[in-house]
């Protein structure tokens, strides 16, 4: 959420620079960079918090549950299903889309960056550190990362 927010703020201010006439260099693939590798360092906070409303624990009068983050949220009524739905609507478009986009990358890296040199530029985030010849291994970490992310949910 924060990333989207940030890019919003970036593009406008591009556009109010540019609008008063002044030149500004602004490098979209630099910025796509950008975003990827905030996303990449915020994936397990991400998915932790868009998960923590489906995680309730009973009370000791077992009456009631609540939220294991937030105890004053009682695990019923309009709020926590509204915040549910705010949590699964930030993992599907959040930490699945960030997955889905790692997997796409790394599945036309190969062919895509002999000729596009953009290309490399825009997913520099994900293939910076590793050998050509192993350029899969994103898919491998951010794999980790979620199964990393999803311990705290199992029972």
């Amino acid at each position: 959420m924060m990333t989207f927010l940030w890019f919003c703020i970036q593009f406008k201010r591009y556009h109010l620079v540019t609008s008063i006439g002044r030149s500004y260099k602004w490098e979209y693939l630099s910025l796509a960079n950008s975003i990827g590798q905030i996303t990449q360092a915020l994936f397990i906070p991400i998915v932790v918090s868009s998960l923590a409303p489906l995680q309730c624990f009973s009370h000791p009068s077992r009456d009631a549950r609540s939220v294991l983050q937030y105890p004053e949220q009682l695990c019923e009524g309009s709020d926590y299903w509204a915040m549910v739905g705010v949590g699964i609507a930030c993992f599907v478009v959040f930490v699945v889309g960030f997955v889905c986009l790692v997997f796409w990358a790394t599945l036309w890296v190969g062919g895509i960056c002999e000729t596009d040199p953009s290309y490399m530029k825009r997913f520099r985030f994900l293939f910076y550190r590793f050998r050509q010849d192993r350029y899969y291994w994103p898919t491998i970490i951010v794999t980790r990362n979620l199964a990393l992310s999803l311990v705290p949910f199992i029972k």
